[in-house]
């Protein structure tokens, strides 16, 4: 078997990585060097599947300035061929040309691809990211499929879109609904990184009518890139702080401004609230958030908002903090939550979804739509006795799991799946 695994994601992404970058980088080097496995990217002005090199993509990744320009431009193109057909046909076909030929150019500042992959019978293509970014790659790789005889493969992290669509604008949930759909009929073996998740792709299967594939789960690592932490630079020098990571709308940060004006409501004066995360991909929902956070006058002295965090600065953010507050309404896994536990900080998380999967007893949850009960518990913890016993209880007790051993879990799983005793070349 000789097993292709997909890169898609990186070879444009740009930044700090989220969850899925972050699992597909560290799944895909520890498959890296090996003869029976290569790295393949979808070329989306040619529509093929072409080789890469993975310390391309590495190299890249850690050039600071790398992949702005070919990010954008790629989303540019996902944009453009999203057009509806009647809007699409008023476009001037010179400037059509136009349009795709400096997005063809552009995208050749990815890292080099080579020939077309080979892909054939005895082949395994495994999707370990967000393919659904790349709306015309599984219609092109399904009708390879049925031409080569190759087997896919697939990581599912959650099916959000399905099931909490008002949280996305436009079209989207009916797409994404219909990707995965395709990918969980074509699949040979699928992957979720939670029960949740394997929970919801099962309730999906029920809904459309098919067969319910065997799904195995995996628990991700919760580990980041080894650093030497630091403060970052628009933090304030001194003063206690709570820390929520995540800023995109379905990580609930409205909950947590709910929560502050209940504060202040109440005459409560709470620690800095510091938020880190990555700017929602949505513009109106993330200026509406920021409007919310930075011009309230009762709200806008206790909040930080911290965009673009290095994983030196993200640890920092971990082990200097008083506790962490988590209050998403929906997740594959939380893995903001694995990353508290593993610097022995306490989070405040949400009840819902697979979020108590990662967190067990040793985390407190309230509802991710009580911004109450978040308060109570944000009181509740702010005793520094109570506070200090619940960290020894997460030192003595919570079990870090390191992406060597989320590896070793993941490849012993596909094999087992895909039925292939021999491996991928481990030894």
């Amino acid at each position: 078997m000789r097993l292709w695994i997909d890169l898609t994601d990186l070879a444009a992404w740009r930044g700090p990585f989220t969850g899925i970058q972050q699992t597909v980088f560290n799944l895909a080097s520890r498959y890296a060097g090996r003869a029976d496995v290569g790295f393949l990217v979808y070329d989306e002005v040619h529509r093929r599947f072409s080789t890469i090199d993975f310390e391309q993509v590495r190299r890249r990744l850690e050039s600071p300035d790398a992949g702005i320009r070919a990010g954008v431009l790629a989303a540019a193109q996902r944009t453009f061929d999203r057009l509806p057909q009647a809007v699409g046909s008023l476009v001037p076909a010179h400037t059509s040309r136009r349009v795709r030929g400096l997005m063809e150019r552009a995208l050749r500042l990815q890292p080099a691809t080579g020939a077309q992959a080979a892909l054939g019978s005895d082949c395994v293509v495994l999707l370990p990211g967000a393919a659904w970014h790349h709306m015309g790659m599984l219609p092109d790789l399904c009708k390879l499929k049925r031409a080569a005889g190759f087997r896919l493969a697939a990581v599912i992290h959650d099916l959000v879109p399905v099931f909490y669509p008002q949280l996305y604008p436009g079209d989207f949930p009916r797409q994404f609904r219909e990707h995965m759909v395709t990918l969980m009929s074509e699949s040979s073996a699928l992957f979720a990184i939670s029960r949740a998740t394997q929970a919801d792709v099962r309730r999906l299967c029920a809904q459309e009518g098919l067969p319910v594939p065997d799904i195995r789960v995996f628990r991700l690592g919760d580990s980041l890139a080894p650093v030497t932490p630091v403060a970052p630079e628009t933090l304030p020098a001194s003063g206690a702080f709570i820390l929520s990571v995540g800023l995109e709308w379905r990580k609930n940060a409205l909950l947590l401004y709910q929560m502050l004006k209940l504060a202040a409501e109440e005459g409560m004066q709470l620690p800095l609230l510091v938020i880190a995360g990555r700017p929602s991909w949505v513009k109106r929902d993330h200026e509406f958030l920021m409007r919310l956070l930075t011009r309230d006058p009762e709200v806008r002295d206790r909040v930080k908002i911290l965009t673009g965090l290095d994983d030196a600065r993200l640890t920092w953010l971990y082990q200097n903090c008083l506790f962490t507050v988590f209050p998403s309404l929906c997740e594959g896994w939380g893995l903001p939550v694995a990353e508290s536990l593993r610097q022995g900080k306490l989070c405040l998380a949400s009840s819902a979804c697979s979020v108590p999967e990662v967190g067990g007893e040793l985390v407190e949850y309230a509802s991710p739509y009580d911004p109450r009960g978040f308060l109570d518990l944000v009181r509740r913890y702010l005793d520094p006795q109570r506070l200090a016993e619940r960290e020894a209880a997460i030192r003595a007790r919570y079990r870090p799991h390191d992406w060597d051993a989320a590896f070793v879990e993941f490849d012993h799983a596909l094999r087992q799946a895909l039925g292939d005793a021999a491996g991928t070349g481990r030894s």
